[in-house]
């Protein structure tokens, strides 16, 4: 502050002028001091001191014989006189006294109210002068603090309002461009003399907060450059990824499409090829009749009868139903005629045999010497003719290999519609191909070989139709060639 304080002026009290000596005088001897309150009561317990101790020497070391009358009146005066002129004579005075000071203290406690009561006014006058005086200051005091006070808290709250704006610089989500507003508008202001003792800290406080914006507002910037070059990257590496997803989309439809047409061509493949397959099975009963015109005209039939119940629909031939037709009809045209010549051939046959029998039975009635016989050594001992077209050296072994190849050709007949084997040719539908020679053997073992080869041919089919799929339309199939197999294995006796 500039201006000085004006205090109230102090003026001391007179000096109290001391009395001018009196002249020496010749000093008499003091005067005895009165006693004191204490003193005098303290007096009087002394004088009862004497009495009392007087009494208790009277009756120390007195022993009274209690036990009769006399003794026991004698010991009650003595306590008697002991209480009475002892103990309650010192009590008694005690109470006295007691009594006496308490009035005392009543009486004295009136008269110093009285004789304060003389002063006391003349002092309170002089004492609330005092206090107004005393009281004038200390409210001045106060007002002069409580003026200074707010005159530094406002300079002070003018300072932190200029600290504040690097505290608002430092608030999260702070943009460089704020920041910048910010140092313009605090740069321009300017301290004056309102601002007393406090421009000099004001000015300070400008000079250090714009600095500490001024970092701050090249850290912002440096922050959202690379804020920015950040999200440019990451726009660039989404914009690159969406493409490289596409094109992998886009790879992976047209893998995905050619593994479709791929997975259709070969079902396409395959079943043309099953077709194909399925019409060359038509042609292979045609087939089966070239080079072996001896196959029995049952056999035969029982090729016609599955011929004709094969399926040659387009449900089932598709495109090639019509192609699956025509040779349906081709190869039954060629069965019938192959059946109408078997037939006559073995009618022929029949006919022969029953000739033959007819001469085995004369030959029987008287037999040759065995050493007389011109016959080949290649016939048949006892059999004579076997037929027309039909050598007479035809052994068991070609009767035997016969009976079992017609047993397999019957098998075959049976479910060549229905089974395909891998190592069996499209034209071997009807049987095996004809067996090796083998070495005579009798009748009855070449019949059993015939019936055991039938059995394990019958139990191989059965096997492989329990192995195909039995659904849809497969399972009639399955049912008529285990019914076929049951037929064969009673006319086997198996």
């Amino acid at each position: 502050m500039s201006a000085i304080l004006d205090f109230p002026k102090i003026e001391a009290p007179p000096l109290a002028v001391a009395p001018a000596p009196a002249p020496a005088a010749v000093v008499a001897p003091a005067a005895a001091l009165p006693p004191t309150i204490k003193e005098t009561v303290l007096a009087q317990f002394k004088e009862a001191e004497t009495a009392v101790i007087a009494l208790a020497e009277k009756y120390r070391d007195v022993a009274y014989d209690v036990s009769t009358t006399r003794g026991m009146n004698e010991a009650k005066a003595a306590r008697l006189d002991l209480r009475e002129n002892g103990r309650f004579l010192v009590q008694r005075a005690e109470k006295a006294v007691k009594a006496d000071v308490n009035d005392l203290k009543r009486v004295m406690a009136e008269e110093v109210d009285r004789i304060v009561g003389l002063v006391l006014p003349v002092e309170e006058a002089i004492d609330a002068q005092i206090k107004a005086e005393e009281d004038r200051k200390a409210a001045a005091k106060a007002e002069r603090e409580r003026i200074e006070s707010e005159r530094v808290a406002t300079h002070q709250a003018g300072i932190a309002k200029i600290r504040a704006y690097l505290t608002r610089c430092q608030e999260p989500g702070m943009t460089a461009e704020r920041i910048l507003t910010g140092i313009q508008l605090l740069a321009v202001v300017t301290f004056g003399p309102e601002w007393q003792d406090f421009a000099e800290r004001a000015k300070t406080a400008q000079d250090e907060t714009l600095a500490a914006m001024r970092a701050l507002h090249t850290q912002a910037q440096e922050h959202e450059a690379a804020a920015a070059a950040a999200e440019a990257q990451r726009v660039e590496n989404e914009r690159i990824a969406a493409e490289l997803a596409a094109r992998q989309a886009e790879l992976d439809a047209q893998a995905a499409e050619l593994a479709e047409r791929e997975r259709a061509a070969n079902n396409e493949r395959d079943r043309i090829e099953c077709l194909k397959g399925d019409v060359a099975r038509i042609h292979g009963f045609a087939a089966t009749l070239e080079g072996d015109h001896n196959r029995p005209a049952s056999e035969i039939a029982e090729a016609i009868a599955t011929l004709e119940q094969l399926d040659v629909s387009e449900a089932t031939f598709q495109e090639f139903a019509t192609m699956a037709a025509d040779a349906r009809r081709l190869v039954l045209a060629a069965l019938l005629e192959a059946k109408d010549a078997a037939e006559a051939r073995e009618a022929s046959q029949n006919s022969e045999g029953q000739n033959s029998q007819q001469v085995l039975k004369a030959e029987a009635s008287s037999p040759p010497d065995a050493t007389d016989r011109e016959t080949s050594a290649d016939a048949s001992p006892g059999v004579g003719p076997m037929g027309a077209e039909q050598p007479a050296d035809a052994g068991l072994a070609e009767v035997a290999a016969t009976a079992r190849s017609n047993a397999l050709g019957r098998m075959g007949a049976s479910i060549a519609p229905e089974v395909e084997s891998d190592s069996t040719p499209a034209g071997d539908l009807f049987g095996a191909a004809p067996a090796p020679a083998l070495a005579t053997v009798p009748l009855d073992v070449a019949l059993a070989d015939c019936r055991e080869a039938l059995r394990e041919a019958l139990l191989i089919v059965q096997t492989l139709v329990n192995d195909m799929d039995q659904t849809g339309a497969n399972s009639k199939r399955a049912a008529d060639i285990l019914a076929r197999v049951s037929s064969l294995r009673a006319l086997g006796g198996i």
